[in-house]
């Protein structure tokens, strides 16, 4: 760890390093141990669990990535996260527009072609032959790199590109650049970077540890292992670039499935939910950017025969004025009910909506432009409340009238009670006069 030995042809040199190198040395040899326990771990995971070589068709795989990062100092890391993040964003992306493609050619819908945002520019910025990437490794092998030269560069090869900017104020602009990412802009600070992206162990570590006592350590360590042709080993970053460009080759030879997982709050809280945080974790994952492709289409899409059990009663004809005037059909004949559920699905959208560039009717879904399906639900809403209204009004009005009978049957009898009472009592007052009439005759 404090010594390096440089070999020359005939013989080898052992120079002592300072207390900075041999640091680095101690943390590179850290950080090199974890990676290869870590992956030694994965593969005896996976050995453990997978079946058997020769029963194994197909497998299923679980992605786990870091979401977008914008941090007040952005580092190498962050630019690594977020470079991944890029190439993701551009399969999901193409996965939303093939499907949608794949569907309309399947119901037979007629289709402009969708513009969507093509996040190759920025791609093409980290990777290209004169991109982040190449230009960060070339630095890495100058005899006098350095962290300024290697922005100063970045700065006049992209500065006419759109994607690509660096700030003209501030105490580290020789040191930061910002990139276009499709989730916003992020100022990288290159502090540290070329020491990062040389991130090796020398050869005198690794044949330490491959000596070591401790027989997971010395498998772990093969000092021929992660030697190029040249016999020069791959940068950090150059690392990154291949293993990412296997794993999407992975990708897509597979059928593959999107889960977000948005965050509501910071607090934690199950009943609280910010909505400036939510739509930010939804425009960094990609989902408005998707809902936008999907709108530019056709957004809503219902199967014709619900479409026909659902819409049909907005072209009857009503006797009451309220519902004739809620469904808009009052002057019209009704559709009549059909075998071909297409025939009737396009009768009905002739008669509601009207303006054919609005819907497609395809082989077992209607099609609807944004705003359509939304306008007719609305005035199918109107249509039942008014209907719900008039129930309302019928019922109301039967209990109303069947209390009024009562209360005019129960006034008809004490009436009648109360007539026949006056009745009697001039009866008796009549006959007590008569019968002292007679008595005063005698």
């Amino acid at each position: 760890l404090t010594n390096r030995t440089i070999k020359m042809r005939n013989e080898s040199v052992v120079k002592p390093l300072s207390a900075a190198s041999a640091t680095g040395n101690r943390d590179a040899l850290a950080k090199e141990i974890y990676a290869r326990v870590f992956d030694w771990l994965v593969e005896q995971i996976c050995a453990a669990t997978a079946a058997p070589a020769e029963r194994v068709g197909n497998f299923v795989g679980l992605l786990d990535i870091f979401g977008f990062e914008s941090f007040a100092i952005n580092r190498f890391e962050q630019l690594c996260i977020n470079y991944a993040n890029e190439k993701l964003q551009q399969k999901f992306t193409h996965d939303v527009f093939k499907a949608v493609q794949q569907e309309y050619a399947a119901e037979g819908i007629p289709w402009d072609r969708i513009e969507f945002k093509d996040n190759a520019p920025i791609l093409s910025l980290i990777e290209s032959k004169l991109g982040i990437v190449a230009m960060l490794n070339e630095e890495c092998v100058r005899p006098k790199g350095s962290n300024q030269n290697f922005v100063s560069k970045l700065v006049s090869v992209h500065k006419e590109d759109p994607a690509f900017s660096a700030p003209k104020l501030g105490k580290l602009r020789e040191l930061q650049f910002c990139i276009r990412h499709y989730a916003g802009e992020v100022m990288y600070t290159a502090e540290g970077w070329l020491d990062r992206n040389n991130d090796t162990v020398s050869e005198d570590v690794i044949a330490l540890m491959h000596n070591s006592a401790n027989q997971l350590l010395s498998s772990l360590f093969d000092p021929a292992g992660g030697e190029t042709k040249g016999g020069k080993r791959d940068t950090v970053v150059t690392k990154f670039k291949t293993s990412l460009a296997e794993l999407m080759a992975t990708i897509g030879q597979t059928s593959t499935q999107y889960v977000r997982c948005i965050k509501p709050n910071k607090n934690k809280s199950a009943s609280e939910v910010d909505n400036a945080m939510v739509v930010d974790q939804l425009r960094c994952a990609g989902v408005i950017e998707a809902i936008r492709i999907s709108r530019a289409g056709f957004p809503a899409r219902m199967p014709l025969k619900e479409f026909a059990q659902r819409f049909q009663l907005l072209v009857r004809s009503y006797v009451s004025p309220s519902l004739a005037r809620a469904s808009g059909a009052s002057s019209a004949a009704a559709v009549e009910k059909s075998d071909d559920e297409a025939a009737q699905c396009h009768a009905l959208l002739a008669r509601l909506v009207g303006d054919d560039k609005k819907y497609q009717v395809g082989r077992t879904r209607v099609y609807f432009k944004m705003g359509v399906l939304e306008s007719l639900e609305e005035r199918r809403a109107l249509l039942i409340q008014a209907a719900a209204m008039q129930l309302a009004r019928v019922v109301r009005g039967r209990q109303v009238q069947r209390r009024y009978q009562r209360m005019r049957y129960v006034a008809r009898r004490l009436q009648a009670a109360w007539r026949m009472h006056v009745a009697r009592l001039a009866f008796k007052r009549i006959l007590r006069v008569i019968v002292i009439c007679q008595r005063s005759e005698e």
